[in-house]
């Protein structure tokens, strides 16, 4: 896991916790209804039975951040049980798109039925001698194991949606994960969903810098676009260098992921303004739309990521043939 300690301590209540400290905590996670209707939140957050945590710190965490707080809420039922799925992702710092789940996936030894659900937990099977990457972390003061890149790249590709399964896919490729170790993973735990790992698998690229640029890449393939060069390097006439996410070099064309990380992420902006980093960038677009080679230049923001239509329009216009 990357990033900043996460600060947020759990409370808990256990069978050795005084009778008054367990009801002052479990009033203090009531929300007070005023005479007039009105409601002031409570204090205190119920993560699970007996985990609980301060309003003040919880509310200033990321929604990953959150989550992974809920992880370690588990971390003492959790026994045999690995992390996994979208809840290891959150640990391994991968992209997920939507929303992290409000409840902490786990696999479960020795378990036979598929997806069930219990208090804070989504239990999903372990096929025994699957999981051979398995890995411990220290979360917010608890210790717990979670699925390796291989295996959590597996669970998803087989389980997620095939847009979201290609964004998490990249990401592991990327990080050095061996396609064909995941694509024995997620078939060695059953046909059932193992050709959807598959299709994912072949699709994923470990030169996708971003799940913009995943998600990008999966509707282009889907309007029937080319296969574009990812990762393209150019160079100026001044000696500068610029390496484009999407390069179609048939049509001449250069598609862009309009991230506003690099206008925001201080890790982007590498101690520039965010004044600097926009005028760095018409810098660098005007460079690159001057190469001869270069006859057009796409911009996809990630509100169009869900508009199929709009990236057509702006694909077509750009002299990107199309089959959908």
């Amino acid at each position: 896991m990357s990033g900043e300690p996460i600060s947020c301590p759990i409370m808990r209540v256990s069978a050795r916790t005084p009778p008054d400290e367990a009801r002052r905590l479990q009033r203090r996670a009531n929300d007070q209804v005023l005479p007039s209707g009105a409601t002031i939140p409570s204090e205190v957050i119920r993560l699970r039975p007996g985990a609980y945590v301060e309003r003040e710190h919880w509310q200033v965490l990321d929604s990953r951040a959150q989550h992974i707080v809920r992880v370690a809420a588990v971390a003492p039922v959790l026994g045999a049980r690995l992390v996994s799925h979208r809840s290891a992702a959150a640990l391994l710092d991968w992209p997920v798109l939507g929303a992290w789940p409000d409840r902490v996936h786990v696999s479960e030894p020795g378990r036979v039925r598929m997806e069930s659900r219990q208090r804070g937990l989504v239990l999903h099977p372990l096929a025994p001698g699957r999981v051979s990457d398995a890995v411990p972390i220290e979360v917010v003061g608890e210790c717990v194991r979670h699925t390796g890149p291989v295996t959590t790249a597996a669970d998803l590709a087989r389980d997620l949606p095939y847009p979201d399964a290609v964004v998490v896919v990249d990401r592991a490729l990327r990080e050095g994960a061996d396609p064909a170790s995941i694509l024995a993973s997620a078939e060695s735990a059953g046909a059932r969903r193992a050709a959807r790992a598959r299709r994912v698998i072949e699709f994923a690229d470990p030169r996708s810098g971003s799940a913009g640029e995943s998600l990008a890449r999966v509707w282009m393939h889907a309007l029937g676009a080319p296969a574009p060069v990812l990762q393209h390097e150019f160079r100026s006439a001044l000696g500068d260098t610029a390496f484009v996410d999407f390069w179609f070099p048939d049509q001449g064309v250069i598609v862009e992921f309009d991230g506003e990380a690099k206008y925001r992420d201080q890790a982007f902006l590498q101690g520039r303004s965010a004044t600097d980093a926009v005028i760095a960038e018409k810098y660098r677009e005007d460079w690159l739309r001057a190469l001869p080679d270069v006859r057009g230049f796409v911009r996809l923001r990630w509100k169009e990521l869900s508009q199929q239509g709009v990236i057509a329009r702006k694909l077509r216009a750009a002299g990107i043939p199309l089959a959908a």
